[in-house]
Protein backbone atom coordinates (compact mmCIF):
# COMPACT_ATOMS: atom_id res chain seq x y z
CA UNK A 1 0.00 0.00 0.00
CA UNK A 2 1.08 3.60 -0.96
CA UNK A 3 0.26 6.31 1.89
CA UNK A 4 1.27 9.90 0.81
CA UNK A 5 0.53 13.06 2.82
CA UNK A 6 -1.29 15.76 1.56
CA UNK A 7 -1.49 18.82 3.67
CA UNK A 8 -3.47 18.03 6.75
CA UNK A 9 -5.25 14.73 4.80
CA UNK A 10 -3.41 11.89 4.13
CA UNK A 11 -4.17 9.04 0.97
CA UNK A 12 -4.30 5.06 1.45
CA UNK A 13 -3.61 3.44 -2.07
CA UNK A 14 -3.97 -0.07 -1.59
CA UNK A 15 -1.64 -2.19 -4.32
CA UNK A 16 -2.43 -5.78 -2.96
CA UNK A 17 -4.71 -7.31 -0.67
CA UNK A 18 -6.28 -4.86 1.66
CA UNK A 19 -5.45 -2.88 4.45
CA UNK A 20 -7.80 -1.47 7.39
CA UNK A 21 -7.55 1.94 8.48
CA UNK A 22 -8.61 3.51 11.97
CA UNK A 23 -9.28 6.64 13.08
CA UNK A 24 -7.35 6.11 16.04
CA UNK A 25 -5.12 2.92 17.36
CA UNK A 26 -7.54 2.84 20.42
CA UNK A 27 -10.73 3.04 18.41
CA UNK A 28 -11.00 -0.33 16.04
CA UNK A 29 -14.64 0.59 15.69
CA UNK A 30 -14.06 3.13 13.70
CA UNK A 31 -12.41 2.32 10.75
CA UNK A 32 -12.42 1.75 6.74
CA UNK A 33 -11.14 -2.04 5.10
CA UNK A 34 -9.71 -0.50 1.52
CA UNK A 35 -9.61 -3.25 -1.11
CA UNK A 36 -6.99 -3.72 -3.59
CA UNK A 37 -7.25 -1.23 -6.37
CA UNK A 38 -8.95 1.05 -3.67
CA UNK A 39 -7.90 4.50 -2.26
CA UNK A 40 -9.48 6.53 1.03
CA UNK A 41 -8.34 9.73 2.38
CA UNK A 42 -8.39 10.70 5.79
CA UNK A 43 -7.81 13.87 8.03
CA UNK A 44 -9.62 16.04 10.54
CA UNK A 45 -12.72 15.38 9.22
CA UNK A 46 -12.02 12.01 10.15
CA UNK A 47 -12.92 8.98 7.23
CA UNK A 48 -13.72 9.14 3.75
CA UNK A 49 -15.10 6.29 1.96
CA UNK A 50 -12.92 4.19 -0.31
CA UNK A 51 -12.97 4.62 -3.75
CA UNK A 52 -11.41 3.26 -7.41
CA UNK A 53 -7.86 4.07 -7.62
CA UNK A 54 -5.30 3.62 -10.28
CA UNK A 55 -2.71 1.93 -9.24
CA UNK A 56 -0.28 2.32 -12.25
CA UNK A 57 -0.82 6.56 -11.71
CA UNK A 58 -0.47 5.78 -8.02
CA UNK A 59 3.03 3.86 -7.96
CA UNK A 60 3.96 5.63 -10.90
CA UNK A 61 6.70 7.68 -8.76
CA UNK A 62 8.32 4.73 -7.33
CA UNK A 63 9.28 3.60 -11.17
CA UNK A 64 10.75 7.34 -11.29
CA UNK A 65 7.50 8.53 -13.47
CA UNK A 66 4.75 11.08 -12.36
CA UNK A 67 1.81 10.29 -14.35
CA UNK A 68 -1.13 12.14 -15.12
CA UNK A 69 -4.58 11.09 -16.78
CA UNK A 70 -6.92 14.08 -17.64
CA UNK A 71 -6.06 16.00 -14.46
CA UNK A 72 -6.49 19.90 -13.72
CA UNK A 73 -3.43 21.84 -13.78
CA UNK A 74 -3.32 23.00 -10.84
CA UNK A 75 -3.15 19.54 -9.46
CA UNK A 76 -0.34 18.72 -11.51
CA UNK A 77 1.10 21.84 -10.07
CA UNK A 78 0.83 20.74 -6.87
CA UNK A 79 2.60 17.01 -7.41
CA UNK A 80 5.53 18.97 -9.83
CA UNK A 81 6.14 21.18 -6.43
CA UNK A 82 6.50 17.92 -4.50
CA UNK A 83 9.98 17.83 -6.43
CA UNK A 84 10.73 20.98 -7.52
CA UNK A 85 13.16 23.03 -4.88
CA UNK A 86 11.03 26.15 -5.26
CA UNK A 87 7.63 27.18 -5.63
CA UNK A 88 4.83 26.95 -8.67
CA UNK A 89 1.91 28.55 -9.14
CA UNK A 90 -1.03 28.59 -11.06
CA UNK A 91 -2.90 32.35 -11.66
CA UNK A 92 -6.34 31.94 -12.65
CA UNK A 93 -9.47 30.00 -12.09
CA UNK A 94 -9.88 28.61 -15.53
CA UNK A 95 -6.23 28.02 -15.81
CA UNK A 96 -6.06 25.75 -13.13
CA UNK A 97 -9.02 23.75 -14.25
CA UNK A 98 -7.22 23.15 -17.61
CA UNK A 99 -6.85 19.29 -17.74
CA UNK A 100 -2.94 17.78 -18.31
CA UNK A 101 -2.35 13.83 -19.04
CA UNK A 102 1.24 12.66 -19.35
CA UNK A 103 4.14 11.15 -18.35
CA UNK A 104 7.64 13.08 -16.79
CA UNK A 105 10.67 11.83 -15.04
CA UNK A 106 10.26 12.67 -11.30
CA UNK A 107 13.66 14.03 -11.85
CA UNK A 108 12.86 16.58 -14.40
CA UNK A 109 10.63 19.11 -12.86
CA UNK A 110 11.36 22.16 -15.03
CA UNK A 111 11.48 19.78 -18.08
CA UNK A 112 8.01 18.40 -17.47
CA UNK A 113 6.88 21.96 -16.46
CA UNK A 114 8.79 23.20 -19.87
CA UNK A 115 6.22 20.36 -22.12
CA UNK A 116 3.28 20.99 -20.45
CA UNK A 117 3.63 24.81 -20.83
CA UNK A 118 3.97 24.19 -24.86
CA UNK A 119 1.36 21.55 -25.28
CA UNK A 120 -1.34 23.74 -23.36
CA UNK A 121 0.00 27.59 -24.85
CA UNK A 122 0.30 29.07 -21.40
CA UNK A 123 3.55 31.58 -20.05
CA UNK A 124 5.16 32.26 -17.28
CA UNK A 125 6.85 34.67 -15.06
CA UNK A 126 9.39 33.62 -13.50
CA UNK A 127 11.67 35.00 -10.91
CA UNK A 128 14.72 32.37 -11.24
CA UNK A 129 13.44 28.57 -11.43
CA UNK A 130 12.79 29.16 -7.81
CA UNK A 131 9.49 31.32 -8.31
CA UNK A 132 7.65 30.43 -11.13
CA UNK A 133 4.10 32.28 -11.84
CA UNK A 134 1.76 30.19 -14.81
CA UNK A 135 -0.62 32.59 -16.85
CA UNK A 136 -3.08 32.26 -19.60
Amino acid sequence: FIVRREGPDTDVTVTEHSVRVASSAQDAAHSVVVQERQAMRYGVDGLGAPRSADIDAAGAWMRGRLLFVDRPLVDVVAELNRYHPGYIRVVGAELSQRRVSGVFPVDDPMGALATIQSSLGIGSIRITDKLIFLHG
